[in-house]
C-alpha cells in the first residue's frame, strides 16, 4: 500500500490540470484537478505525475514530472516438503522459482552441511550425516520497502535399518501360534 501527495511549487500562471503516465511518459492521462497538490493512493505500478500550466496568453506547458516508483512484493517463498532420507549423504532441495527476484538457501539447523549452489531453488546439499535432522531456509529478497519472504524445510537422515526378529517358539506339535518380535536396528 502507498499514499501521498505531490505539491507543485514555483510555477508562473494557472494550473489547467494534472496528468499521469504509467508508460514512462509516452502517453499522458488527464486528471481533473486545478490545485497545486495531487494525491495518490494504492498505486500498483510506477506512475509519473505532472501539472499543465498556462501563464497569460502563452501556450500551456507541462511541469517537470515526478515519478512514484512502485516495487512489487516478492512471491511467497516455498521450500518444498520435508524430506526423510535413509543413509544418504546428499539430497536435492526443491523451492519455488523466485524470478524476477533473487532467492537464497541458508542452513538454519543441524550439523554443518554444504549447500552447493545457494541461489538455485533446486540446489543439492552435501555432507549430511545419518542420525541428524537439518533445517534449510529459502529466502526470496524483496525490493525496499517490501520485505523478504521465507520458508523452511527439514531433512531427516536415518541410518539403514538392519532387519531382525525373534520368535517365541522354534518348534511345536500340531497347530502352533508363533509370535515374532521385531528387533531391527535402529528400532522402528
Amino acid at each position: 500500500g502507498n499514499s501521498g501527495q505531490i505539491t507543485l511549487t514555483g510555477q508562473q500562471g494557472n494550473i489547467l490540470r494534472w496528468e499521469s503516465s504509467v508508460d514512462n511518459g509516452a502517453t499522458w492521462q488527464p486528471i481533473v484537478n486545478v490545485s497545486n497538490t495531487q494525491d495518490y493512493l494504492n498505486l500498483t505500478q510506477t506512475t509519473q505525475y505532472r501539472a499543465v500550466i498556462q501563464s497569460g496568453k502563452c501556450a500551456a506547458l507541462p511541469s517537470t514530472a515526478t515519478t512514484i516508483t512502485v516495487n512489487q512484493a516478492p512471491p511467497q517463498a516455498t521450500a518444498g516438503t520435508d524430506q526423510a532420507v535413509c543413509n544418504a549423504t546428499s539430497t536435492t532441495l526443491n523451492a519455488n522459482d523466485p524470478a524476477p527476484f533473487a532467492g537464497a538457501w541458508t542452513q538454519t539447523g543441524g550439523p554443518a552441511a554444504t549447500i552447493v549452489n545457494p541461489s538455485n531453488p533446486q540446489s543439492q546439499v552435501t555432507g549430511l550425516v545419518k542420525g541428524n535432522t537439518y533445517t534449510f531456509t529459502w529466502t526470496i529478497q524483496g525490493q525496499a520497502p517490501c520485505g523478504n519472504t521465507q520458508a523452511s524445510v527439514n531433512v531427516t537422515v536415518s541410518a539403514d535399518v538392519t532387519a531382525a526378529f525373534t520368535a517365541d517358539k522354534t518348534q511345536g506339535c500340531g497347530p502352533t501360534t508363533v509370535t515374532f518380535t521385531n528387533t531391527s536396528t535402529p528400532a522402528p
